[in-house]
């Protein structure tokens, strides 16, 4: 069995290394204005160029995108970030019918700036002000800050406090791998005990847990979805309103239309507001868990096919067939913000007692299959290769593709998918937009080849017209879990496979390790799960 690593890595040549990021990253300013991510330990510092060698500058003629600094953002230690920092995150070249134009995206700003610096103004219990980090460098920024709460995690986390700085809200960046699980593994056992960060790390590995356990039934991914739009079909008329009432926050109880109102506004909700909520629409307005499911995966910003669905199911009593979570109004006063209750309007219709289950029936085929079998390793091959980034892993400069080199990089939206196919929310499309972007950026300055970002009606079709382009014999890429993005798959290596492209997806080695210990329930996996990171993460 292998040992994580938690390897330095250097700049790569030609880089100036100008600016500095925060976290176990190390930055650099190409001359395309791109961020090089890399590794200089656990501790912030100041990058230095004393030579001022000159950048290499980007093959003429090619689209890259780039990060485009407007103040150097240099960083001291975790628990000082300093307050003065302004960096726009990503300003690149968005393709869309073959026309151009440019797209700026968020600022890092506010997510840089301590809790006791900004304060709480316009905070409430179920509102933060500052958003989810969407891009890596957001990401690192705020896991440096929540880093020392590590070990007050398991007293505070299932509180909604002001701001929900008791929580990390690094969920959407795990999920679009803008983090990597093991990078946060490693920092948290770096500076605790594996005691003290054990319901920390139980929680970061809730994440692989599920999806380990839909790789092996992925049809209970592909039921869901053809639920979905057979109750659209089937349902009376004035069951979907009522859907529709209690999704937009017009059900009458007034912290439950709080948490649906907020949800659709910022694309959040802390993860035991999720709970309550779920649990109103199933147990208490007798809905269907599926059209619940398919309203937060189409606003949660880091809405994951697996976590979603199956806790979803959960909630329902299927996925622990006859054990379902009842909403109670003593749980929300115990955990709430009182800000949250202050509005009584309708709390009898959850007070304990109130709520019974309601049994929902299982369409799913839940029996076990093989897992699927990718290289952990990319092999050397002739012909010119690229690289498919996609919202599965949008990190490949950290890992088993770190040392390719692909002479093209490419990554799609889809907003006809999007809007059409899923019914995605705007702050969901523009989160992946936002994602994508920063991806795409990173992986330019990396690679520093073409890199493009491109909108396809069909995202399998644009991927082989651009292989074609490219004139490419290989289309590399992290392989794709269970959802939107493995649903592309066979439909594309097909295609590809008309053409004489080979379409190659590799597996992180902690993916494989991990998905293999989650045949059963999440407790023996835990069990197995944390005698691995014992013995296999670096002190």
């Amino acid at each position: 069995m292998r040992r994580l690593k938690c390897r330095r890595l250097r700049p790569p040549e030609g880089v100036c290394p100008d600016v500095v990021t925060a976290g176990r990253i190390w930055a650099g300013k190409s001359a395309a204005g791109g961020l090089a991510p890399g590794k200089t330990g656990r501790r912030f510092g100041v990058a230095k160029n004393p030579e001022k060698k000159p950048c290499r500058a980007p093959p003429k003629g090619t689209e890259h995108y780039a990060n485009e600094p407007d103040a150097k953002a240099i960083l001291p230690e975790p628990r000082s970030v300093q307050k003065a920092i302004s960096y726009q995150s990503a300003k690149v070249v968005f393709l869309t019918d073959g026309r151009s134009k440019r797209i700026q995206f968020g600022k890092l700003s506010m997510a840089m700036i301590p809790a006791e610096d900004r304060g709480n103004e316009g905070n409430t219990a179920f509102s933060p002000r500052i958003p989810a980090p969407l891009t890596r460098v957001d990401a690192l920024a705020a896991w440096a800050k929540f880093l020392p709460r590590v070990k007050e995690y398991a007293a505070r986390r299932n509180h909604l406090e002001l701001g929900c700085d008791n929580v990390s809200r690094l969920s959407a960046a795990l999920r679009y791998r803008l983090l990597i699980e093991d990078e946060v593994v490693c920092d948290t056992l770096a500076h605790f005990s594996f005691s003290a960060a054990e319901k920390w790390l139980q929680e970061l590995c809730w994440r692989r847990y599920w999806k380990g356990w839909l790789e092996m039934r992925p049809q209970v991914w592909t039921s869901w979805r053809q639920r979905v739009r057979e109750l659209r079909d089937t349902l009376p008329q004035e069951v979907l309103d009522k859907a529709d009432a209690v999704a937009a926050g017009e059900s009458g109880v007034a912290c439950m239309d709080i948490l649906a109102r907020e949800l659709i506004e910022t694309g959040y909700l802390h993860n035991h507001a999720r709970m309550w909520w779920a649990s109103f629409w199933i147990h208490a307005e007798g809905l269907p868990w599926e059209l619940g499911a398919d309203f937060f995966f189409r606003h949660l910003l880091d809405a994951d096919p697996a976590s979603n669905t199956l806790s979803w199911r959960w909630v329902a009593g299927l996925q622990t067939p006859g054990k379902t979570y009842l909403v109670r109004l003593s749980n929300l006063e115990k955990y709430a913000n009182g800000e949250l209750l202050r509005d009584r309007r309708g709390s009898h219709r959850i007070a304990d007692g109130a709520v019974t289950p309601s049994l929902q029936q299982e369409h799913a085929d839940t029996s076990k299959r093989p897992l699927p079998e990718f290289p952990t390793s990319l092999p050397a091959r002739a012909g010119r290769r690229g690289l498919w980034l996609h919202a599965d892993d949008l990190a490949p400069e950290i890992g088993p593709l770190a040392e390719f080199a692909p002479d093209a990089v490419a990554a799609f939206t889809s907003e006809r998918t999007y809007r059409e196919h899923y019914r995605l929310g705007e702050n969901r499309i523009a989160a992946l937009r936002t994602v994508l972007g920063d991806g795409i950026a990173r992986a330019a300055a990396h690679y520093r080849c073409p890199a493009t970002l491109t909108d396809a009606d069909d995202t399998a079709a644009g991927i082989v017209a651009w292989a074609r382009s490219q004139q490419l014999t290989e289309v590399v890429g992290f392989a794709p879990t269970v959802g939107p993005v493995g649903d592309l798959v066979p439909r594309l290596s097909k295609q590809l496979a008309g053409l004489g492209i080979r379409l190659t997806l590799i597996q992180r080695e902690s993916d494989a390790h991990a998905f293999r210990l989650a045949s059963s329930g999440f407790f023996p996996f835990w069990e197995k799960m944390s005698r691995h990171l014992r013995t296999n993460v670096p002190a």
